[in-house]
């Protein structure tokens, strides 16, 4: 029967105890189809968060010609994160999980778009307002994406899940700053937003 999450509880896994860890993350995506759509859904996020923001330092850069400007806009996508955090355990405890994580991510979309609107220095402020803006919805996606994983992992499975989300992380620092700087230095910033919403 679903749990209120809304996913179907899966048995456990007694095979992934054979396997060295790095092994499990295979055996984990294979067998737990729930858990392969949340990770591939974290891995798209979280990739396009490093790929959008590449291209936000150079909105910044562009417009004002000034590192202080990009220094501004990367605490201003640190700081929400430790104000938030109480607020959205407590609303990830309280609404159904994947709901709240596919409403913030087409929040998210929607306030990347709203950068495109940006074209003058005068219009900064608005850079840092719509920052601001995602970072709570992305505040609001983790909770609830971590939330989710002991209703959709077996008991031995939560290692490697956890392990894997971790890495995942990890990987999608390194390759959508990639992605990000190569699409915004060949195709422009507008088509990086577009890409990113």
């Amino acid at each position: 029967m679903a749990g209120e999450s809304g996913v179907i509880p899966v048995a456990e896994a007694p095979a992934l105890r054979q396997v060295p860890l790095h092994l499990r993350y295979f055996s984990l995506l294979r067998a737990n189809s729930n858990f392969c759509r949340l990770w591939m859904a974290q891995l798209v996020s979280e990739i396009g968060d490093w790929f959008y923001s590449l291209a936000v330092y150079d909105l910044l850069l562009g417009l004002t010609g000034s590192g202080q400007a990009v220094g501004w806009a990367i605490i201003i996508q640190t700081l929400p994160w430790f104000l938030m955090t109480p607020l959205a355990g407590y609303v990830a405890d309280r609404f159904p999980r994947r709901r709240l994580m596919i409403l913030a991510d087409i929040a998210r979309g929607f306030v990347v778009l709203g950068l495109l609107l940006v074209r003058r220095a005068a219009d900064v402020w608005l850079v840092y307002a719509l920052l601001g803006l995602e970072v709570i919805f992305a505040s609001i996606f983790e909770p609830a994406r971590n939330a989710l994983l002991p209703d959709i992992a077996s008991t031995e499975e939560i290692l490697p899940a956890n392990a894997l989300s971790s890495a995942t992380w990890s990987f999608a620092l390194t390759s959508g700053a990639a992605l990000g700087g190569l699409v915004t230095s060949l195709l422009g910033r507008p088509v990086s937003f577009v890409v990113n919403s």
